[in-house]
């Protein structure tokens, strides 16, 4: 089992969390774990894509929907895999996935994401606590907490309370959002793609990228840079 896998056992929980998702959506689930959710989603949505790293629980995950033709299993890491197209994600997140998973998110077309999450990382996406992703989540989403969810859902309990958030899909024309989308690169690469992308020659796009920003900045990939640096990155595109 995964180390930060935490089974919710909460049936009116589980149901409230399902009932996001209707039957013109296809869903993406991720951590499947024991099937408790992906049985309450398959009820409602038109398909679910669930996923599932721990390749202990495909024998009982494929005996228990053996006979729902709507469900599709992934026995795959959810960092890497390429997910299908889908309307909304609806999941109980390992706790251990969620930043790395919402930089995921950048990159992809979905409506909504309903998620559960340490509270800690929800006060976080609602600005309630500081990160320096307070500056680059409402260039993607509008962030909404729901309610807090206690230990006593879970099996085995965690050792912090979580929250369900539901995280909608926004419109942005702000030049930034298309330097995280490739938040994998370094900055030097991603500036010469904006800077391309606005009408300049690659080598002006390099030259342009190098009189902005210190090197050391620029070697740094645009997902490690820190909160000062991002205020600057925003002054200076902005």
């Amino acid at each position: 089992m995964v180390e930060d896998q935490h089974f919710m056992v909460d049936e009116s929980l589980l149901q409230e969390i399902a009932s996001y998702a209707s039957k013109w959506d296809t869903v993406l689930e991720i951590g499947a774990g024991k099937g408790a959710l992906t049985e309450q989603l398959v009820k409602r949505a038109k398909r679910v894509y669930a996923i599932e790293i721990d390749q202990e629980f495909i024998p009982d995950l494929e005996e228990k929907f053996a006979d729902q033709k709507n469900v599709v299993f992934m026995f795959d890491d959810a960092l890497r895999v390429e997910f299908p197209k889908f309307d909304k994600c609806i999941s109980n997140l390992p706790y251990s996935i969620c930043e790395p998973l919402l930089w995921r998110f950048f990159r992809l077309e979905f409506n909504q994401a309903i998620l559960v999450v340490p509270e800690t990382f929800a006060d976080i996406l609602i600005g309630k606590s500081w990160s320096k992703l307070n500056y680059i989540l409402p260039m993607f989403f509008g962030v909404k907490k729901l309610r807090v969810i206690t230990k006593e859902a879970f099996d085995p309990q965690p050792s912090v309370k979580s929250a369900l958030v539901v995280l909608t899909s926004r419109q942005s024309d702000n030049p930034l959002k298309e330097l995280y989308i490739q938040y994998d690169k370094k900055l030097r690469n991603a500036l010469r793609e904006l800077f391309m992308g606005q009408g300049l020659k690659k080598r002006e796009a390099s030259l342009k990228a190098s009189a902005l920003f210190p090197k050391a900045m620029l070697d740094k990939k645009v997902q490690n840079l820190s909160a000062v640096e991002i205020q600057r990155l925003m002054q200076s595109i902005n």
